[in-house]
């Protein structure tokens, strides 16, 4: 039988239409975040290891406040200004990430990617919960890079926080070194730029991947990172209209090419057989099982699909975060 989410871990979905808003599917200390801070208009940016990095508009207006919280023990730290110059405010931020892991340190940093305004020159600030100061990585050099690096959709593996980009170079930096590296695309690009999308990026258990959407071929290319970064490999290949094969009659696609599937995450487990997606169809929060081949309904939001069109994915749902209870000190 395929595994839902083990006892403590859960998945955290947020609505843009009310971002304080969260639906769980297992286990959760939490239900709305404003039970942790008293905004009540609070975005996760990242979660990483038992702890989530937040942001909330200041009640005075103009301004944001950026945070790392515990939801399991309730406590919030709320994150300095980088220091004068032009670090001064948060204007410049392009992507935050926390790098937490208990098994190395009790302490956690904070990455930040910082744009100069008007330019496509970056620079790396890092935070920590040690001296509770920004300050700038010591590789002093600028960078360079196109807008097609997508800095606001990180991931946290193997030590350093990576990037994927829509050009033939995608970035990591390794926070250790506090260097910043180019790794290879998965797939071999056209003239420079993407052939295909890619509709997922991220970590979980250990392994990172990219999930590329073939269209032609109503496939989905789940791609692995070797751990020594020599390139990627295609650990999984899913067909869309395999996905729904075992839901309900009233779950099933239409046209699978065309309608109502949205990638949320990819949990990986000891076993590869255990591992799953979890995505949304017609309203419905799925988990399908990668080695079982077998999909079940894990949330039902209960709405018709026929009046809203393109179900969650015209509601605007998009993020989902993994989470786990841990009792770090933030």
């Amino acid at each position: 039988m395929p595994h839902c989410l083990l006892p403590g871990r859960t998945l955290q979905l947020r609505s843009r239409f009310s971002p304080s808003q969260w639906y769980k599917f297992s286990n959760s200390p939490f239900k709305r975040l404003r039970s942790v801070c008293e905004s009540t208009d609070v975005k996760i940016l990242h979660s990483c290891n038992g702890l989530l990095l937040c942001s909330s508009p200041r009640a005075s207006g103009g301004d944001t406040d950026y945070f790392v919280c515990n939801p399991t023990t309730k406590k919030i730290v709320v994150l300095c200004r980088p220091a004068d110059g032009p670090y001064g405010s948060w204007r410049g931020i392009r992507g935050l990430y926390l790098a937490y892991d208990p098994l190395k340190a009790p302490d956690y940093k904070v990455i930040c990617v910082w744009r100069f305004a008007g330019d496509l020159l970056y620079k790396i600030l890092i935070y920590s919960s040690e001296t509770r100061v920004w300050r700038l990585s010591e590789s002093d050099e600028y960078f360079y890079y196109s807008s097609k690096a997508h800095f606001d959709r990180g991931a946290y593996w193997n030590g350093a926080v990576h990037w994927h980009c829509d050009t033939d170079n995608w970035l990591y930096f390794n926070i250790d070194k506090e260097k910043l590296n180019i790794m290879p695309p998965p797939v071999k690009l056209e003239d420079g730029l993407l052939e295909r999308p890619f509709v997922y990026f991220g970590e979980s258990g250990g392994h990172l991947h990219v999930i590329e959407d073939y269209s032609q071929a109503a496939a989905l290319y789940i791609y692995e990172m070797e751990i020594d970064y020599s390139g990627w490999y295609k650990k999984h290949e899913v067909r869309l209209d395999a996905i729904p094969a075992a839901l309900p009659e009233t779950t099933q696609l239409r046209d699978p090419t065309e309608e109502g599937i949205t990638l949320l995450s990819v949990i990986r487990r000891e076993r590869d057989d255990d591992s799953f997606l979890v995505l949304q169809v017609h309203g419905r929060i799925v988990q399908y099982s990668l080695g079982y081949e077998a999909s079940r309904v894990l949330v039902d939001f209960d709405f018709d699909y026929d009046v809203y069109g393109g179900g969650l994915r015209s509601w605007g749902w998009c993020d989902a975060f993994q989470y786990i209870e841990s009792l770090a000190c933030v």
